[in-house]
């Protein structure tokens, strides 16, 4: 079913569609109270999501869209990986008291290389492969077929929450302000020619990490949470509008569109379940295809022995015309378990959660603490709360995950040892 159909199916159906929104809030209202900090935690923001995913299964069963065996799978499946995630979250390890020799001796430098690297990265695929927000093909295709130069984004997704978390820890420290402002501000523009509609959270969510992984402190919600939602909410609805305006709409369709990203939070769901599409994907391998990201990153398996991801050949089959785009909806966890094993898949969401929720909540036992380790667990911690929406994209990111702590280990240890050596010449003088 395409998103027009849909939303004509929910326009004369609304109330079942409100009901069923308030129920599923209701149903993960607990967890979100309970286990997010606050407004700026990431978490919060994949719960809210998917409460508003999870209002479409229900809904289409009772507009008679959905078979009544797949409902219950998809309460099942869900059940057992929010489970899974609650495992640790309700006991936060505590961090690390080992920390970096002499980090505090270099980690401005540490950052300048960090600084300069994000923006040359950022720059040289905006000349190689064009600006996101200006192009008409998915912002998700941009470095498909690049030759490899896919690595640079790949820099930049930790770069960048490094970038923003130590310019939060100089503004808390009360030095090079001029210096910040200015760097925020260019942040905030890569942020908005990147295309996406959420990136905006990356300010926030550096914020949380900052505050929890490298103070210790949980960061509650303020006043001037409001401020910073609204902006981004503008922001989002600038990047939309020009989205729009680039395919002949009009602004009051911007607004339309970002209600309709909302609704369409479980378009996997509305893709999937009528008229059984989801029996047409076929995934081949399943182990290659749950572990594709990280095989064909590591070129273990090149990408034509990998099948099109779910939410390509979900999108293929219900929009034709869309075929050999790189685009489609997230594949929640109901519908990857299911795909991938069957009614043995809610054994796997359950461990699917609970992995999410060890790499998350546990994690920060085992890194040292400090600037460069606060920076790179907010980093895992955004980037792991992601598999909440797709725990495929989560696989995937682990080639990233390894990739950016072999460039910390390397920089690092080469600081050390400039320090040590450094160290050595003055006391011998």
């Amino acid at each position: 079913m395409e998103i027009d159909h849909f939303l004509i199916l929910l326009a004369l159906n609304w109330p079942w569609y409100v009901l069923f929104l308030v129920l599923s809030t209701l149903s993960l209202f607990p967890f979100a109270r309970r286990f997010t900090l606050s407004w700026y935690d990431p978490l919060r923001y994949a719960v809210i999501f998917a409460m508003l995913a999870n209002a479409i299964p229900p809904f289409l069963w009772v507009t008679q869209q959905m078979a009544t065996e797949m409902l219950i799978y998809f309460i099942l499946s869900e059940t057992a990986f929010w489970l899974g995630i609650a495992t640790f979250v309700r006991k936060r390890a505590p961090l690390s008291d080992i920390g970096i020799h002499n980090e505090e001796h270099f980690v401005f430098y540490f950052f300048i290389v960090c600084f300069t690297l994000y923006v040359a990265f950022t720059l040289l695929s905006y000349v190689m492969f064009g600006i996101p927000l200006f192009m008409d093909k998915s912002r998700l295709s941009v470095f498909s077929g690049s030759g490899g130069f896919g690595i640079l984004q790949r820099f930049n997704n930790f770069f960048s929450y490094f970038v923003i978390f130590y310019i939060f820890h100089m503004l808390h420290k009360k030095t090079h302000k001029t210096f910040c402002y200015l760097s925020i501000v260019l942040v905030t523009m890569f942020l908005i020619f990147s295309g996406s509609k959420s990136k905006f959270l990356m300010l926030l969510f550096a914020y949380f990490g900052y505050k929890l992984f490298y103070l210790g402190k949980t960061p509650h919600t303020s006043k001037r949470i409001i401020i910073y939602l609204g902006v981004g909410v503008l922001l989002a609805l600038f990047v939309i509008s020009f989205q729009v305006s680039r395919q002949g709409g009009e602004a009051f369709d911007s607004v339309v569109a970002l209600i309709t990203r909302f609704v369409a939070s479980g378009d996997c769901y509305f893709y999937a379940y009528p008229n059984d599409v989801y029996q047409s994907v076929e995934l081949g391998n399943k182990f290659q295809y749950l572990f594709s990201g990280l095989l064909t990153s590591m070129r273990l398996v090149s990408y034509e022995d990998i099948s099109p991801s779910i939410g390509v050949q979900l999108t293929e089959i219900t929009r034709p015309y869309l075929a050999g785009e790189n685009t489609g909806p997230n594949s929640r966890m109901p519908i990857l378990s299911y795909l991938l094993f069957g009614w043995g898949g809610i054994i796997f969401a359950y461990i699917a959660g609970w992995v999410t929720s060890f790499c998350m909540f546990r994690l920060p036992r085992f890194l040292p603490h400090g600037i460069i380790f606060g920076a790179y667990m907010t980093y895992l911690y955004a980037t792991f709360a992601g598999n909440v929406t797709d725990f495929t994209m989560g696989v995937s990111n682990l080639f990233d995950i390894l990739l950016n702590l072999g460039f910390i280990v390397v920089v690092v240890y080469v600081f050390t040892s400039m320090t040590s050596a450094s160290n050595h010449k003055m006391l011998g003088a």
